[in-house]
């Protein structure tokens, strides 16, 4: 009842179980000489509070808490672990069942005790889809690989949907590559482990799956802090001849800029740069930039929306209401990572429809009224459920990245404060930044 294997020498089913308390169950037939049966994974959750859906894991312990072949215990993000993977909606129906693998994720996030996991399905584990709408706001069906966030470094110990929360703004009102979200509660091996953020992996599948096309047919990149991109599927060619492309030519000739629409999917690169602007994320794009093209002749550029966690008025990294992006992309972020987007600015027609459609977004998607509403939203939906985290992690007392865990739910909404505030006064600093910046006189 721990989560380990089931084996001839184990404790027999004899006579009827009594459980009073939250738990896992494995259990195995053997008959003589015959191969043993499949484990049978059972979870179950008692007397323990009903504010999320619950996500149950169950693993051997040796493979995630062993002192030698622990991944979780060693923090090994090269190896997966076999996992019996739950989930229960609120109305405590099993939304699915899979075995799969899992894994340490993240970089410096997988740093807190509570550390960002990946679950994948494989033939080898037994499921190859996790067979259900995890995402309401998304029309799939079916899922190979999903995220459990940790909300990312520091959020982790601020207000625990900061990254969620700019995806949710944006999210199916724009054409965007974004990562859909729901939060729930997680056990492992019916121990309580906090309030995880289920998102959208954004591996090939990801692609696959909002773009039907080939995954083995693309180039999928990744700026980190150097100028030679990490190439997480395909090669750097066409992006390092686009780049030379725009380095060589001016984008105010017609057939230059004709050329680089054949390259660069401009409307959803002008909708990525203007929410990154918007939520004033301060740690992009010499790294969490991501791009991807389909090989094919009629492929082009899109940027993916990610790890916005310095963003949206992060006290840690300095994102405020009142900054002006345009000068930090311009002026102190590394050139290398931000010419694509000052290029673009550079020809007339991407500059007149960037200022156009970002006036137009401060009016709609990014109306002060509507982010504000969703920040409430997002709190109540895990704020009776933040009292139980807070509890589960205030045992690890440790500064991490400057900051210790959240003490209490006053900290907790006073983080959460800091968000509302940047939706209700960034539009109005945005537009004054939009003004100055290209020297208008007005919007």
């Amino acid at each position: 009842m721990d989560g380990s294997l089931p084996k001839s020498s184990s404790a027999k089913y004899e006579t009827p179980l009594t459980i009073s308390s939250t738990t896992t169950l494995r259990v195995r037939a053997f008959e003589g000489n015959k191969l043993p049966s499949k484990i049978v994974t059972k979870s179950y959750i008692i007397d323990e509070p009903n504010n999320l859906p619950i996500l149950s894991i169950t693993a051997f312990p040796e493979t995630l808490f062993g002192r030698e072949i622990g991944i979780y215990t060693n923090e090994i993000k090269s190896r997966e672990a076999p996992v019996n993977v739950q989930l229960f909606e609120k109305d405590g129906n099993m939304a699915f069942e899979v075995d799969a693998g899992i894994r340490l994720t993240g970089q410096a996030s997988f740093q807190y005790p509570q550390k960002p996991l990946t679950i994948e399905t494989a033939s080898k584990y037994g499921d190859e889809v996790i067979d259900y709408p995890v995402f309401s706001n998304r029309p799939f069906e079916q899922y190979t690989s999903i995220y459990l966030r940790n909300s990312g470094t520091q959020d982790n110990r601020h207000t625990m949907f900061r990254d969620a929360l700019q995806h949710t703004i944006v999210i199916n009102q724009m054409d965007l590559e974004a990562q859909a979200y729901r939060p729930v509660a997680t056990y492992i091996n019916g121990q309580y482990w906090g309030i995880y953020n289920i998102r959208e992996k954004l591996d090939d599948n990801y692609i696959v799956a909002h773009h039907g096309i080939d995954p083995d047919n693309i180039d999928y990149l990744e700026y980190e802090f150097q100028p030679e991109p990490i190439v997480l599927a395909g090669d750097t060619k066409a992006y390092f001849a686009l780049q030379n492309f725009l380095s060589q030519n001016s984008m105010n000739i017609e057939a230059n800029w004709e050329y680089v629409k054949s390259q660069i999917d401009i409307n959803e690169v002008m909708n990525y740069l203007i929410t990154e602007l918007y939520c004033d994320n301060v740690n992009w794009p010499n790294t969490n930039s991501r791009w991807w093209k389909d090989k094919s002749e009629n492929g082009k550029w899109r940027y993916i929306f990610l790890d916005s966690d310095y963003g949206f008025g992060a006290p840690s990294y300095y994102s405020r209401y009142y900054n002006n992006t345009f000068e930090y992309l311009y002026y102190s972020v590394s050139q290398f990572s931000s010419f694509v987007f000052r290029k673009l600015l550079e020809n007339k027609e991407f500059k007149n429809e960037f200022i156009q459609r970002y006036a137009t977004y401060l009016n709609t998607v990014f109306k002060r009224e509507r982010v504000i509403g969703i920040v409430d939203s997002l709190q109540n939906q895990i704020a009776d459920e933040m009292v139980f985290h807070i509890d589960r992690w205030d045992d690890y007392p440790e500064p991490i990245y400057g900051y210790p865990p959240i003490p209490d739910i006053r900290t907790w909404n006073t983080e959460v404060a800091i968000m509302r505030e940047f939706a209700d006064k960034r539009p109005q600093y945005v537009k004054q930044s939009i003004i100055s910046f290209f020297n208008l006189s007005g919007l």
